[in-house]
């Protein structure tokens, strides 16, 4: 798992770090088509980054609270 979410991690900052080059470096040689489609591509590595990272935390989280509910008795979660 942690693997997982290391490269989800990477592969997100890499789409920022897209998105951020290919529209400043554009500027300079005034190249619209690829500014458009280093922005795409960037933004399409931070949603899929993105959204795989929150389904991969939430079910850790599900697992982490069932074992959690294992663990404790009963008795020592009421007041």
């Amino acid at each position: 798992m942690k693997k997982i979410i290391m490269i989800c991690a990477s592969v997100f900052l890499l789409g920022i770090v897209f998105t951020v080059v290919f529209s400043v470096v554009p500027i300079f040689w005034m190249n619209e088509e690829m500014m458009l489609w280093g922005i795409r591509a960037g933004f399409v590595l931070m949603g899929m980054s993105a959204v795989i990272l929150i389904i991969i935390l939430s079910l850790e989280r599900v697992k982490d609270i069932k074992k959690l509910k294992n663990d404790i008795e009963e008795k020592d979660l009421r007041p």
